[in-house]
């Protein structure tokens, strides 16, 4: 049985069948890892995540700049200094730029988030305009105008409001309304009582009290008090983590009016004539939450929702300030909240600025140098692949019916995918951007989304939009769109290298191509049809047999104590877990077919099928302080990275297999425990 703490396990001195004097050798080929990075004190069947990756933790201890260093973070930045250095490039170029084309658009905002003479120099005055907005609130209906504003210009406001694919109408935009406004990452920070908890509520008490000290407010202990219990009551209504995972949950049409029973102190129909939208219906993800919203709203004196939004523009804006309110901000959720010690360099801070604004314009400088035509073919051979075995594993399915094998063959067919980076790109010409104008820069891009977002409400859905930049390490699943997309930003080493071993490959971009399609039959993909259309397309015995086996999912994972006290939250993970193990299992056994059109050959003692589960441990190959730990768990639809690992390969019965397990090792898991669903 699994130990429910993987993390640290007793050393051993031997491991299985990979246990003779080829691991030392040197490679003359590129394998793919770096076999200095084993440790064959760990046996694999006992601890698979050290094994494969204590090597490297030994080597890079995490920068005190980082809440956590891995294969992402380092390949993030390696993706922004070439970023740096192409920006820099058009700073530096003699070239002239037109206002408004998009390398003007990137240089000058890039210039402005370097320039932190100017950003002294100016101080808070970039705010002005909002601070005197917010000071226009005095009582109820005042309030009622500033939130129309904050809306239309995209201020602080403790609810959300944006326009996406309609989820039971992939070919439609709707309108939606969220809950938000917390400056916690989640509800339960306000509510935990444990040591922990208590010392982040009270350091957030005090950076509230350093701010509005700052800002020379009077009495701002008591101020920040009263900002920090609006913020709880807040928080009280907010639906929970695990219950937004649930579209049926979260898909709750509106009338306008019935949208103004819910929250009748705001005039909806008022808000939506100055957007200049016709607006029948709004989704709303969380009503119970507005009726909580709409007695603070009754209850709540002016003078402390006054406190409360100069608060959240300041948390806004915080990296956008002169350094003594970015050094103070830092302080609480760099190193409080996230253990980090240091802060990193303005370049990078700049940079990902411009990921906040322009990310599918950072994307286009990145993928113009930094992708091939090649990667593109390769990855679509290996996306095709995944898909035949996927495929031919739903088919040979034996707990679902005939009726809903037949329908998910047709939704994994109707799947569509995107590689590197888009074909067309948005036009954003209309938005001015400064070199000396870092915070108006901002609010321009902010505004011109919103407004361009809104305008595509009646409009048939663009289908062809990516929602990450082409330099992001990262990929996504869309149920809406039925598609996976793998920006060119991941797929580098060592996630996927042209130049490596076909195994580590697919254990590598191949697993992370599985895991993406796995996604589309998880506990929440699954609900949505060949269609990108949130309906019941399952038997209900289908559907209770689904349940079943992520039940198991859900309580393996459960166990799992990576800080003391703090156990992964099952249920929250349970979509990235049933993904994990399916990406893998498909990886595997699309290799399999590889190799047997190929050949297989053992390279340095390592069999192919080893190779492959090396390649899978290489991606989460990370480490991370306490403080991301306990966050990543309250907060963090995904596991830790050991367990991203060590859990996932247990599931696999070819792991053991591979690796010459016994059933006494803690990797080798009981099939009462195994939840292989696809």
């Amino acid at each position: 049985m699994i130990k429910n703490t993987i993390k640290v396990l007793s050393a051993v001195t031997a491991f299985a069948a990979c246990q003779n004097s080829d691991v030392e050798k040197v490679m003359e080929g590129h394998l793919g890892f770096e076999l200095s990075h084993i440790d064959s004190s760990f046996s694999p069947c006992e601890d698979f995540f050290m094994f494969a990756n204590a090597g490297w933790m030994q080597e890079n201890p995490i920068p005190s700049t980082e809440a956590r260093w891995g294969s992402f973070p380092i390949l993030v930045q390696e993706n922004n200094i070439k970023l740096k250095t192409l920006l820099e490039g058009l700073s530096q170029s003699d070239k002239k730029l037109s206002k408004g084309e998009w390398k003007q658009q990137l240089r000058d905002y890039y210039t402005s988030a370097m320039d932190s003479a100017k950003v002294e120099e100016l101080g808070l005055t970039p705010l002005d305009e909002i601070f005197a907005t917010i000071q226009k609130i005095t009582d109820k209906q005042t309030l009622s105008s500033y939130l129309q504003t904050a809306v239309k210009e995209q201020l602080p406001k403790p609810f959300g409001m944006y326009v996406s694919t309609d989820s039971k109408n992939s070919e439609a935009y709707a309108l939606y309304i969220s809950q938000s406004g917390l400056g916690l990452p989640d509800r339960d920070y306000y509510f935990k009582d444990d040591e922990a908890s208590l010392a982040i509520q009270k350091a957030y008490l005090e950076l509230l009290t350093d701010l509005f000290s700052m800002m020379n407010k009077e009495n701002p202990k008591e101020i920040a008090q009263q900002v920090y219990d609006l913020e709880k009551s807040i928080a009280g209504f907010h639906m929970n983590r695990r219950d937004q995972r649930k579209p049926e949950l979260t898909y709750n049409k509106k009338t306008v009016e019935e949208l103004s029973a819910l929250i009748p102190s705001f005039d909806w129909q008022l808000v939506f004539g100055d957007l200049g939208v016709k607006v029948d219906s709004v989704i709303v993800r969380q009503p119970e939450y507005l009726v909580g919203l709409e007695s603070l709203l009754n209850n709540t004196s002016a003078d402390v929702w006054r406190n409360y939004f100069t608060w959240q523009t300041i948390n806004q804006f915080s990296d956008y300030l002169p350094s003594k309110w970015v050094e103070r901000h830092f302080a609480f959720y760099g190193v409080h909240l996230s253990g980090i010690t240091e802060m990193k360099p303005r370049w990078k801070r700049s940079i990902e600025k411009l990921n906040g604004g322009f990310s599918e314009t950072l994307g286009r400088l990145f993928a113009e140098t930094y992708f091939s035509s090649e990667s593109r073919s390769r990855v679509e051979k290996m996306v095709e692949d995944i898909r035949a075995v996927y495929r031919e594993r739903i088919e040979e399915n034996t707990w679902m019916s005939d009726r809903t094998k037949k329908l998910a063959i047709e939704k994994l067919n109707a799947f569509k995918y995107k590689i590197g980076y888009p074909d067309n790109w948005t036009d954003y010409s209309n938005i001015a951007i400064a070199a000396d104008d870092l915070i108006g820069n901002r609010r321009r891009i902010s505004a011109w989304q919103f407004a361009d977002r809104l305008a595509r409400l009646g409009k048939p859905v663009d289908k062809t939009e990516w929602f990450m930049g082409a330099h992001i390490v990262n990929a996504y699943y869309s149920p809406s769109f039925n598609e996976i997309v793998f920006p060119a930003g991941i797929l580098q080493p060592p996630f996927f290298d042209p130049t490596a071993d076909d195994a580590v490959n697919y254990g590598g971009i191949g697993g992370v191509i599985g895991h993406e399609f796995t996604h589309g039959f998880d506990d929440q993909g699954r609900k949505y049809n060949s269609f990108g259309n949130l309906t019941g397309w399952w038997t209900e015995e289908d559907s209770l047999r689904f349940s079943e086996r992520a039940q198991r999912v859900i309580d393996f994972y459960g166990r799992l104590e990576p800080i003391d006290g703090y156990f992964v939250d099952g249920e929250l993970t349970q979509g990235e877990n049933i993904a994990d193990i399916g990406g893998l299992t498909l990886a595997y056994h699309a290799y399999q077919k590889h190799i047997s059109r190929t050949g297989a050959r053992t390279i340095d003692g390592f069999t192919p099928e080893q190779r492959l589960f090396m390649g899978w441990a290489k991606v989460w190959q990370s480490h991370a302080t306490d403080a991301y730990l306990r966050k990543q768990v309250l907060t963090d639809p995904h596991s830790p990275a050991m367990y991203r690992v060590n859990a996932t390969v247990s599931m696999l019965p070819e792991f053991a297999e591979t690796f010459g397990c016994t059933p006494q090792d803690p990797l080798v898991i009981t099939e009462e425990e195994r939840a292989l669903i696809w």
